[in-house]
């Protein structure tokens, strides 16, 4: 049975550290000592002889160095183990901000931040766990040597039975891996029906069926995470048992049949008998880390999984020099993409796409739903890769995965489900004169308020979160002003003012703007309207 936790350590330091190594192979073999030291003390008592100063020496100073050396491995075994795991999620965090828009929405919210809470939760309280397991399986080698000492037969006996014990053990140990590994997936997709609750309230509060149905969905997932959680438990329960039916077994041979065959002195037996006492609670602690193992096997490996997976998905990041900070002219030549469902069967094609876009064009957007409109969008932007043999040129050179993240740069888009930060990130020298003037142009001033550099209050209305994002956008100053849909949520007033003040403001300041409308009474204000159907633009 591999330890990957172990593995997933050693990939992330030059080397584990050797005091921690050290100071757990001391704190086991001290204890294990101990029944060495007891036995002999107890020998002597049993003679009424009195115990010599020095054994009581040598008994506290053992203590002593037990308990200093496993406080100090422990303690340290912990530290490494948060600076590594800290190491390790801010590195597939930093990973993950680079990875493609495709990726993210393939893999599903749910999925990755159970991977990045859960996991790396189930591997920090491990730690313990496994140096606990380290320590006490180094305990049960000394005292098993120091039984060897006594009777060299009873001691192979002892390693007979435990060895049918591990391999026994072991070749359960992928079951139990399996029942955990199955859970991990159902609770992922418990996870994700969380996220349903909280996202679709309002319309689950309007619809009573709606709400049961979903409800019913939740109970039957957390009820099957739950039945592969007990499964995994109960199997490990059950052959933990058996592995202590093996254990009686083997006290029975060393009580009743090892005196027959072999000269055993009394005192020796009551020696080994002590020993094995003394060595059974390790012992169990040794078989009970087998289930920790086994679902931190399971963490360990989805993390692995996920970071591969963004190596896969992922690009380096742009210096600041680089960004493209200004363009004449846009082309998109026979762009083309695909959503395709879990059979891998084609659902929906965008294109192939013609369309050039020159600097200062103002282009509309119009369709009906499911038309194609927002993937053209992201076709445009780069978050969507156009598939061969389509291509993005800017200025007449081709885009590629070198230049991709620089091109992107460009663009300011406001989406329809558009996320909002508190705080003004990417920004610098904001002026907090216009921006709370900005504010109160919107009508937000009294509802949120700007300082050190972020606004007090995100939680507003749909059309406000809008205006808000709108003003997030017009502070970065790019050249190119995206409005997907923005004034499907805002009275006429703003839908107004898009058009007769932003628009016009834009256009003075030499920006292209590009925006997804309805708002059929203002084409007028367009250079070029675009119609999409079917995922195509239609002449």
């Amino acid at each position: 049975m591999k330890i990957k936790m172990i593995d997933f350590f050693a990939m992330e330091i030059n080397s584990l550290r050797l005091s921690i190594i050290y100071t757990t192979i001391l704190s086991g073999c001290c204890y294990g000592i101990l029944i060495f030291i007891i036995n002999n003390a107890a020998n002597i008592v049993f003679q009424d002889i009195s115990v010599e100063l020095y054994m009581i020496g040598i008994y506290a100073v053992i203590c002593i160095v037990f308990y200093v050396s496993h406080n100090y491995a422990l303690f340290n075994s912990i530290q490494l183990a948060t600076d590594v795991i800290a190491l390790v999620r801010l590195r597939i965090l930093d990973k993950l901000r680079h990875a493609e828009l495709l990726f993210i929405e393939k893999k599903g919210h749910a999925d990755i931040h159970m991977r990045l809470t859960q996991d790396f939760n189930t591997i920090f309280h491990a730690v313990p766990v496994l140096f606990a397991s380290v320590e006490d399986l180094i305990t049960v080698i000394v005292i098993y040597m120091y039984i060897a000492i006594i009777s060299f037969e009873s001691f192979v006996v002892i390693i007979s039975f435990l060895s049918i014990s591990i391999l026994y053990f072991y070749s359960k140990y992928f079951l139990i891996k399996k029942d955990m590994m199955q859970s991990g997936k159902t609770e992922s997709e418990f996870f994700g029906m969380i996220n349903d609750v909280i996202k679709g309230f309002k319309q689950i509060k309007l619809h009573f069926q709606k709400n049961e149905d979903l409800f019913k969905d939740i109970v039957s997932v957390s009820k099957e995470s739950e039945k592969y959680k007990i499964q995994g438990l109960i199997t490990y329960r059950e052959h933990t048992m058996k592995i202590m039916i093996f254990h009686f077994t083997m006290y029975a041979t060393l009580l009743f049949v090892m005196p027959i065959y072999f000269d055993l002195l009394r005192v020796s037996i009551l020696k080994i008998f002590a020993a094995l006492l003394f060595a059974q609670g390790p012992l169990d602690m040794v078989f009970r880390s087998f289930a920790t193992i086994a679902m931190t096997n399971v963490a360990v490996k989805n993390l692995q999984d996920l970071e591969e997976e963004l190596d896969q998905n992922s690009h380096a990041i742009i210096e600041q020099e680089s960004h493209v900070k200004d363009f004449e002219k846009i082309s998109l030549k026979s762009v083309l993409f695909q959503y395709k469902d879990s059979q891998g069967e084609i659902s929906f094609q965008s294109g192939p796409i013609d369309l050039t876009i020159r600097k200062q064009d103002v282009i509309f957007i119009v369709g009906g739903n499911g038309s194609g409109k927002s993937t053209l969008l992201k076709l445009l932007t780069g978050l969507y890769p156009t598939l061969p043999p389509g291509q993005i040129f800017l200025d007449n050179q081709p885009i590629t995965s070198d230049t991709m993240s620089a091109y992107r740069q460009l663009f300011s888009i406001i989406f329809t489900d558009y996320y909002l930060f508190k705080k003004l990130y990417g920004l610098e020298s904001v002026d907090e004169k216009v921006v709370k003037q900005m504010l109160k142009t919107m009508l937000l001033h009294r509802k949120t308020q700007f300082f050190n550099n972020q606004f007090s209050n995100t939680d507003l209305s749909t059309g406000q979160r809008k205006r808000l994002a709108c003003i997030e956008a017009l502070l970065e100053d790019k050249p190119i002003y995206v409005f997907d849909e923005w004034t499907a949520d805002q009275d006429p007033v703003f839908r107004k003012f898009l058009y007769e003040t932003i628009l016009q403001d834009l256009k003075k300041a030499g920006k292209t703007v590009i925006i997804v409308t309805h708002d059929d009474r203002y084409f007028h204000y367009a250079d070029t309207v675009i119609t999409m159907e079917n995922g195509k633009i239609q002449e």
